[in-house]
């Protein structure tokens, strides 16, 4: 295909729909790996960060993913028909490194909704790297309180717990690995561990 444009998988409907339970699964059992069928993502875009973007992207979604190269928008584009914006406060979708420094303070400006409609608030995809973090959390989906060791740096584990605070404002997030996704819900409550 041209202009770096990738073939969509082979069986799609089946792959996104494995995709949505994954992602829902995540969301629905906090703090919890769930695996992600594998697919071809562009050059220097993680396999599972893709398929979740074919599942959970279409032409209703705006989404903000800075310094996005033009061949991953290109194929968002093709594939999704969703809609690429240039700042976090108009977007439904963000995607976003987990390391970079910059995430931190755009954390500020993603619509974390309203009192009278909670469901206008944005949800982030987190592509992790090497940095971890070990918390506590509860909350929904979660029996009593788990510790866990989430692919997160500290500071950015900490600004989470501290958003998870305005519920049911706030934002959910994915942690996406390689081939798996973690869910962070917005009701999902965690402390850093600091021991």
């Amino acid at each position: 295909m041209s202009h770096g444009l990738i073939a969509a998988p082979e069986h799609l409907v089946q792959i996104a729909q494995q995709t949505f339970r994954a992602a829902l699964t995540a969301l629905s059992e906090p703090v919890r790996s769930v695996s992600v069928p594998s697919v071809t993502a562009p050059d220097g875009v993680m396999p599972a960060v893709w398929a979740l973007v074919l599942s959970l992207f279409d032409d209703d979604i705006r989404v903000y993913w800075p310094d996005c190269p033009t061949h991953v928008r290109a194929n968002v584009a093709f594939h999704t028909r969703a809609h690429m914006v240039d700042a976090p406060s108009d977007a439904d979708w963000l995607v976003v490194s987990a390391e970079s420094p910059e995430t931190l303070s755009l954390l500020d400006a993603v619509s974390v909704g309203t009192h009278e409609r909670p469901d206008l608030a944005a949800s982030i995809l987190f592509i992790t790297g090497e940095e971890a973090t070990d918390v506590v959390a509860e909350g929904p989906g979660i029996l009593g309180t788990v510790e866990q060791r989430l692919p997160i740096s500290h500071a950015l584990a900490s600004r989470l717990a501290q958003k998870s605070a305005i519920y049911p404002l706030g934002f959910d997030s994915y942690l996406v690995l390689e081939q798996a996704v973690i869910g962070l819900p917005r009701s999902t409550r965690f402390q850093v561990r600091v021991d």
